[in-house]
């Protein structure tokens, strides 16, 4: 009788422990499937100078081999980007990417915009695979310039 009590007991313990504070990889899961974020960190629309922050959100070690982004600022005036950095990514890397001599048509239209808006759709390409990551956000006129966004 005291071993089926002790049996009976320890089983009741162990599956109240567990759902009390079992081990959760549903958070886990979650960050690896994260999307990276971009966004543009500075723009010189003097010298056509762009720069991109890119955050890689995962656990899962990849090798960024292309980027090509579609830009829009203002919704009057767009442009195309692309770059193979062939970077080296690890867990939750943040890299900035620089672009210069950008073409950008109609610049007249958006030239000391405040605040400038912008959208872009970047499609990335790993050596595991890509992913297709959308943005939208606005920058601001650095103080005492009148080309410079950040």
């Amino acid at each position: 009788m005291y071993k089926k009590l002790l049996i009976v007991s320890s089983a009741v313990s162990l599956l109240g422990l567990s759902a009390c504070g079992g081990i959760n990889h549903s958070r886990v899961n979650e960050k690896q499937h994260a999307p990276a974020d971009i966004k543009i960190s500075h723009l010189d629309l003097a010298n056509k100078n762009l720069h991109l922050r890119f955050e890689y959100r995962s656990y899962i070690k990849k090798k960024l081999d292309k980027i090509d982004c579609e830009i829009m600022l203002n919704t009057e005036t767009s442009f195309k980007i692309s770059q193979v950095p062939e970077i080296q990514l690890d867990a939750f890397s943040k890299e900035i990417l620089k672009f210069s001599d950008v073409q950008i048509e109609n610049i007249n239209h958006i030239e000391k915009s405040e605040p400038l808006n912008y959208s872009l759709s970047c499609l990335l390409d790993y050596d595991k695979g890509s992913e297709y990551v959308n943005e939208k956000s606005a920058l601001h006129l650095v103080p005492g310039s009148e080309f410079n966004y950040r």
